[in-house]
């Protein structure tokens, strides 16, 4: 990451990143005994690749005043070789699913954050994040309970169960110096 500054009170930043993660170790030895059950069973894989996330984000800070400041930040993630299961069969009789990297998502966003230090006795802090989370699963068993229930799995972007379209977060410390004060902290989100 790196920023530059544009005026003396404020600055453009930019950050990009390759991050990598091991799939949990659940993932990887889940039944190593091979043993069978009813239904459909599950087992790990011990061969699964990390999951990879590309990153970019780009924003500006700028400070409005002595106390006050914001921040705009837009950015967007790539998820490549995400968890996932595939189910299989052999010769009709047995049916099972095992865990895999191949599936795919992605969350593009906006950030904005305003700041006002603590300014005869009052202090806030607001952010809104606007944000998109697509993606072909929500779990790394979606496959399992699509094939249990019968349902074809998603082959293309949807909407993730995790995803928040719009949060706003809210602080108001009120302070009586030297007295002590008090603070309010409020979240509202939708999703």
């Amino acid at each position: 990451g790196v920023s530059f500054p544009i005026t003396d009170q404020g600055f453009i930043h930019f950050s990009y990143g390759h991050i990598f993660q091991m799939p949990g170790f659940s993932y990887l030895y889940r039944n190593p005994e091979l043993k069978k059950s009813t239904g459909i069973t599950i087992f790990g894989n011990p061969d699964l690749n990390a999951q990879k996330t590309v990153m970019y984000e780009l924003g500006l800070q700028q400070q409005l005043s002595s106390t006050t400041a914001f921040d705009l930040t837009v950015y967007y993630r790539d998820i490549i070789n995400w968890l996932s299961s595939e189910y299989n069969f052999i010769d009709n009789t047995f049916r099972y699913t095992k865990y895999i990297t191949q599936d795919y998502g992605n969350i593009r966003g906006v950030a904005v954050s305003f700041t006002q230090r603590s300014r005869q006795g009052l202090a806030l802090n607001l952010d809104y994040t606007f944000q998109i989370a697509e993606g072909n699963a929500s779990s790394p068993d979606a496959a399992y309970y699509d094939n249990l229930n019968n349902v074809e799995s998603e082959k293309h972007p949807v909407p993730l169960d995790w995803d928040v379209r719009h949060s706003l977060n809210a602080t108001i410390t009120v302070n009586t110096i030297p007295n002590p004060g008090m603070s309010l902290i409020n979240k509202f989100s939708t999703g």
